[in-house]
C-alpha cells in the first residue's frame, strides 16, 4: 500500500474517507508501533474516526476468517408444490437441532429467512 505523503495525510485530515485510504491509514498505524492517540496527534487525524475504521476492519477479518472445521453441507429429499393448501406451515430442522417453523410462508420473505439461517450459523 505504501508509505503516505504530507499531501495525502492532510486531505485524510478534512475528507471523508474511502476504505483502501482507512485501510492505508490502519496498516501506516500498525507499522508505527504508536498508540492510536499518539499516532493521530502525529498526523493530526481523529482518534474517533481512527478507532472506528479499526473496529470495522477487525469485524471484517472476523466475518472472513475461515472457521477450524469446514461446513458439512448435506441435501435432504424435499416435494415442492406451487400451490401448498393456506394451513401447510414449512418447517426446517437443523442439524444442530434447532427448528424453526414458518407457519404462513407466503408472508415471509426468504431473503430474510436467508438473514435468520446464516445468523444461527455463528
Amino acid at each position: 500500500m505504501g508509505e503516505i505523503t504530507a499531501k495525502e495525510w492532510q486531505q485524510l485530515r478534512v475528507k471523508r474517507w474511502t476504505t483502501t485510504e482507512a485501510l492505508r491509514v490502519l496498516a501506516v498505524l500498525q507499522g508505527s508501533g504508536l498508540s492510536v492517540a499518539a499516532f493521530c496527534r502525529r498526523h493530526g487525524l481523529k482518534e474517533q474516526r481512527v478507532g472506528w475504521w479499526k473496529t470495522r476492519a477487525a469485524e471484517w477479518r472476523e466475518i472472513s476468517r475461515p472457521s477450524s472445521a469446514p461446513e458439512k453441507v448435506t441435501f435432504a429429499p424435499a416435494i415442492v408444490r406451487t400451490e401448498a393448501p393456506p394451513s401447510v406451515g414449512v418447517t426446517i430442522r437443523l442439524a444442530h437441532g434447532t427448528v424453526i417453523e414458518v407457519t404462513d410462508p407466503e408472508r415471509v420473505a426468504p431473503r430474510w429467512l436467508v438473514k435468520v439461517l446464516a445468523g444461527l450459523r455463528r
